[in-house]
């Protein structure tokens, strides 16, 4: 009797459960085509009003053109692009920038050299060694 009122009450549980699942409101799927076509006209919106946004700017430009200034033309004299170095004592000419490397000539105080290049530490000058033409060297920039 026991186990015939146990099974009469899970029989009444299990019907009322599935009753009561059976009551919910569906869950609605969302649609996809609704969706895609909501998106599409706020787009539409937005670049209209860009569109109209910038019309409205370009409206807004003045429309006059300038008359031209007349402008002052400037002569210039052409001067050589070559750097010269004026020694102010006796100076090493060497192979490289640092002291250690060897003596190519020896260039007097008061001679005139032409610049070809200076190391990045602009301490020293590449020279085109006045005594051979063609050869170059460094000298020490102090």
């Amino acid at each position: 009797m026991m186990n015939l009122k146990k099974q009469l009450l899970t029989g009444i549980l299990i019907t009322m459960m599935i009753l009561i699942s059976a009551c919910s409101t569906p869950t609605a799927t969302p649609d996809t085509a609704a969706t895609i076509a909501a998106n599409v006209s706020i787009a539409q919106t937005a670049a209209a009003i860009q569109t109209s946004a910038a019309m409205t700017e370009i409206a807004s430009i003045p429309t006059d053109t300038p008359t031209p200034e007349p402008t002052v033309t400037i002569t210039l004299t052409p001067t050589s692009n070559k750097v010269f170095l004026t020694l102010t004592r006796d100076t090493y000419c060497r192979t490289g920038v640092l002291s250690s490397f060897p003596s190519v000539t020896l260039l007097s105080a008061g001679q005139t050299v032409e610049v070809i290049g200076q190391n990045p530490s602009q301490d020293s000058f590449y020279v085109e060694e006045p005594d051979h033409t063609g050869s170059r060297c460094w000298v020490w920039g102090q």
